[in-house]
């Protein structure tokens, strides 16, 4: 009785009872809206990934640890942000401390609010160097080429498919860009 009393108060006070750190030794933040999330939201929410783990922030860390990489790879994707409020959440979302951060820019919600996608880009690579943050834009002709793909697509979000070419696009460039830090 006196251990699981033990236990509940190590727990509330959020000690670990196993032997793995709590957190990883390399962290990165992939910042965008629904690409990034998996689904969309109101009348698309059901499209796109169902599964999580199928994301491309999810495969993309699965494929670093399997390199033996200690890393956390959070899904910062908002649905329905624009790029402009990718860059409002940016700080906020992104800690002190983070190696990278992994960027989609939202060029479709953008072009459906007629948000400049370019400035609002700028303004959070910008915001990132003066914080020492190296980031990856996801390439807009990748994104078309899924977008334009029904092999990759699921309604008007990337299936675990397009989440997979996303993460294999990133993957070489992470690492690379790793190794400066």
């Amino acid at each position: 009785m006196m251990v699981r009393w033990l236990v509940i108060v190590l727990m509330l006070a959020g000690v670990s009872i196993d032997n793995q750190a709590s957190a990883a030794s390399l962290n990165i933040v992939s910042m965008g809206a629904s690409f990034t999330f998996g689904t969309g939201r109101g009348a698309n929410y059901g499209t796109g990934v169902t599964n999580p783990a199928e994301t491309y922030p999810a495969q993309l860390e699965a494929m670093l640890r399997q390199k033996g990489l200690d890393v956390s790879v959070k899904n910062a994707g908002v649905p329905g942000d624009t790029t402009e409020q990718i860059f409002e959440r940016l700080d906020s979302t992104v800690a002190d401390g983070t190696q990278l951060v992994t960027l989609e820019p939202s060029y479709g919600n953008d072009r459906q609010q007629g948000v400049d996608t370019t400035q609002a880009t700028a303004e959070i690579l910008s915001r990132l160097r003066e914080r020492h943050i190296p980031c990856i834009v996801l390439d807009h002709a990748l994104t078309t080429s899924i977008w334009n793909n029904p092999t990759y697509m699921n309604g008007n979000h990337p299936n675990a498919a397009g989440h997979a070419l996303m993460a294999r696009s990133l993957y070489p460039r992470v690492l690379a860009a790793l190794k400066k830090h």
